[in-house]
């Protein structure tokens, strides 16, 4: 039962992930800082060296994947801070990676 709790609350902060900056309305000073909560919660709530490794590439990566996108016209945002990219999409990128490691081991099950 504790695994499928820590997985709901995992979707929660999925949710949460994706609602902040929609209703912050791209504004950075509303997202950041709550992304940044976020991130907090989603890391700690199975904290490891590993997740924070994994945490930090995407959070460094995804970000890059999407400044190149930007200057090859793929597309843009509407509130733009460094590079073409918002200051909070870096925490959105960190918490889809721990989502999607996470989504696979709930798939996988509880360890006994």
């Amino acid at each position: 039962m504790r695994f499928f709790r820590s997985y709901v609350l995992t979707v929660i902060l999925a949710v949460g992930t994706i609602i902040v900056p929609i209703q912050a309305a791209g504004d950075t000073k509303i997202a950041l800082p709550l992304l940044a909560v976020l991130s907090a919660f989603m890391l700690a709530q199975e904290w490891s060296l590993g997740r924070f490794a994994l945490f930090a590439i995407a959070f460094c990566l995804g970000p890059i994947s999407e400044i190149i996108s930007i200057e090859a016209n793929l597309w843009s945002y509407t509130s733009s801070d460094v590079l073409g990219v918002p200051l909070w999409l870096p925490f959105v990128w960190g918490n889809a990676a721990v989502f999607i490691v996470r989504t696979e081991q709930f798939l996988r099950g509880p360890r006994l």
